[in-house]
Parts: structure tokens; sequence; C-alpha cells
């Protein structure tokens, strides 16, 4: 027996494929922020007309990241800002994908120049020991000299390189090889150098930390009927009701980076003064010993703290009884709590200040002396070093 196919089942399984087929197309184009896309392209374009092609990197870096399909012109400026920059491997790619929109003969002439004079190098070394990269006849034309240049800066900073290098004979430590045109990677293992030279630091980096923000803090009164041994200062001072306050912090300090691998591992010790203001007074004065780890822009702090508070106010525990007419939460009270603790933060950074970074970070803290546990949280406006990257 034969059936006949209805026509309208036929048109429903035709939309639903199209929709299956659209369906991650549309949310794509969802997540493009097309206002964003445009305003760093004409960013990118401005820039190019004044040279300043560290800047168009970094907005063609961001066009990237706005989810967007890029023009053809977009790509070919990312293009030239990497050749600008001798960052000749780059310069390939982007060209590559520009091609893939616009087949222009003078694309595929510049892709075909650069596999004539350029090698694929990939240079394996220590980023902790990190030798020179040196060629003693250096090439007359400008990009193939800035393509080298910029090879031996990051060798110079991380110790390795991937990228193309010039046609030419080349040494790297205790090692010479000979970079040939062509699109087969070639392999490059750096021996260790033995010692450490005034230019290859055991530190990555070290440079001032601060930060300036909003605090608060809670404690809850404590269970016991105990005075806290911090606050215990005679027979006029005793434990407060629950504390909840808030106020101004002030941090800073010192970040050194340790670590040559990413990402970015360091220390950082700070000390800070928090505020808490109210029925309840609270200056403290906190020490802190962290260990830092710096992926990208991100920063992730956490370590114990030891921290002094000079604390006052009106409202003691509410158990506290001395059979007199006054009620406990008018009865004053001072003293110094000591209390450790540890805390945590997380930051990013937003503001590129050379070799600073402005960042925003959040901080939450727990404490204790003894007696009852001290909470904080707060939000720092300040600066960070900037963690040395260098990519070929």
């Amino acid at each position: 027996m034969y059936h006949a196919t209805h026509p309208h089942r036929g048109a429903l399984m035709r939309g639903m494929l199209a929709l299956l087929l659209c369906g991650p197309t549309v949310a794509m184009a969802q997540d493009c922020d097309e206002g964003e896309r445009q305003r760093l392209a004409n960013e990118a374009r401005d820039l190019a007309k004044r040279n300043a092609w560290s800047g168009v990197e970094r907005a063609y870096n961001n066009l990237l990241g706005t989810g967007c399909s890029l023009s053809f012109d977009d790509h070919e400026l990312g293009a030239e800002s990497a050749e600008k920059l001798g960052k000749t491997f780059q310069v390939y790619e982007r060209l590559a994908t520009a091609r893939e929109i616009d087949q222009r003969s003078k694309i595929i002439e510049e892709m075909e120049s650069i596999n004539q004079q350029f090698g694929r190098v990939k240079i394996k070394g220590d980023p902790r020991f990190r030798p020179e990269l040196v060629r003693e006849s250096m090439p007359f034309a400008p990009n193939q000299r800035k393509s080298i240049e910029y090879a031996m800066q990051v060798v110079a900073n991380t110790g390795s390189f991937e990228g193309m290098l010039p046609r030419g004979e080349y040494q790297i430590g205790t090692r010479s090889f000979l970079v040939e045109p062509g699109e087969e990677w070639q392999s490059i293992v750096v021996d260790k150098v033995k010692g450490r030279g005034e230019d290859q630091p055991l530190l990555r980096y070290v440079n001032v930390v601060a930060g300036l923000g909003p605090s608060m803090m809670f404690a809850g009164e404590p269970v016991d009927p105990r005075v806290s041994p911090g606050l215990a200062d005679g027979a006029s001072t005793f434990a407060p009701e629950s504390v909840v306050g808030g106020g101004a912090a002030l941090e800073t300090g010192v970040e050194m980076g340790l670590s040559y691998h990413e990402p970015a591992i360091g220390v950082a010790a700070t000390l800070a003064y928090d505020g808490a203001y109210g029925a309840h007074t609270f200056h403290t004065t906190t020490a802190w010993l962290g260990v830092t780890v710096r992926p990208e822009e991100w920063r992730f702090v956490v370590g114990p703290t030891y921290s002094l508070s000079f604390a006052q106010g009106r409202g003691v525990a509410s158990w506290f009884d001395v059979n007199q007419e006054e009620l406990a939460e008018d009865i004053e009270y001072r003293g110094v709590v000591r209390a450790a603790g540890l805390r945590a933060g997380v930051g990013y950074g937003l503001i590129d200040l050379d070799k600073m970074r402005g960042l925003v970070q959040f901080d939450l803290a727990w404490r204790t002396d003894a007696s009852r546990s001290y909470m904080g949280a707060g939000i720092r406006f300040g600066i960070v070093p900037t963690v040395p990257r260098f990519k070929g």
C-alpha cells in the first residue's frame, strides 16, 4: 500500500531543518556586539593614520574578541600592524583569513613572497635562563630586520619563540641553525645556560601594589559568656554584641613574580587599613602575605593575615548581666582585637599603565580572635604590576 505525503508535513520538515541549520548562525549573530565592532574598526583606522601600530594591534585583537565577523579590510589592516611590529607569522595568518573573504591577487602575492623569504621556527628554551638570539649579518629589507628584532625581543623575555624568521644563519646559546623558506616547522631546543646574566633576573617582575575602596565587616555575638582575650582591658571592657559596619579601606605593598611559566605565579605582601564606622567603630590594620596567580588579565590571590583592631562602641553581648539598671545595649566598650585569618581576592585588569595595570578586585576575608569570627568583604580599585608577556 502506498501512502501519500501530506504537503504541509513536508513544509514543516523543511522549516525545522532550516531552523536547525540557521540556529547556530542566529546565536552567533546575537553574540556579536556590532556597535563595539564598528567602534574598534574606526579606532584601528585612526591609529593607523598616526602610525600608532601597537594601538592598531591592540584594537585588532579586541575586534577578534567581539565575536563578530570581520571584514577583509579589518584583517588586511591587522596584517599591516603585525608587519610593522615584526610579527611575520601573524601577518601570514591574517592574510590567509582575508584571502578566505576575497582572493585578491595582492594578498596572494604577499603570502607567496613571505613563503619564499621566511621559514617557520620553534625555539624551545628555559624561561628562567634566557640565551641571546644572534644573527651576524642583518638583512637590508626593513620587514626582515623588524622580524629578527621582534624574535630577539621575545627570546630575551621568554627564552622561546614560535614564528617566522628570514632565510639565513642564526645562533642561540651554543647552537647554530639555518633557516630555510618553506611551510615545515623547524624545532630548535636550546641548551641550558650556566649562570644567570644581568639581563636574566631571578624575579620576573617586582612592583608596587596599591588599592582603595569600600569595605564591610560583620562579627556575630559570641555564644559563650566570655570576654575576648583581645578586648579584656579591665572591668569596664566587655564583649561587644553582633557587629555590622562599613567604611573605607586603603592598601599598599609589593608584588613579585616568581615563575616564568604561564600563568605567572608570585607573592604579594601588603599592609592595609580598614575602617568600620557607626555604633561600632573598628580601626583595623592588617598584614597580608598572599600567593598570586596571573592568567591573562585576571589576578587571583590568597593567603594568611594578621590584624590589630582598635575597637570601641556601645552595646555589649546580650548575655552580659552585672545586676545593674543600665541595659546591655547602652554599655560602652573599648579595647584591642588581635586576630589571625585568611583573605582571598579576585581581580581583573582594566587599564594599561605600561609597567602597571589598573584593576578592580573583589576581596573576602575571615579572621578570628578565638572568641568570635570576623567576616569582611570589599572592592578595591587600584594598581598592580603588569606581567611582562611576549608572544611570538
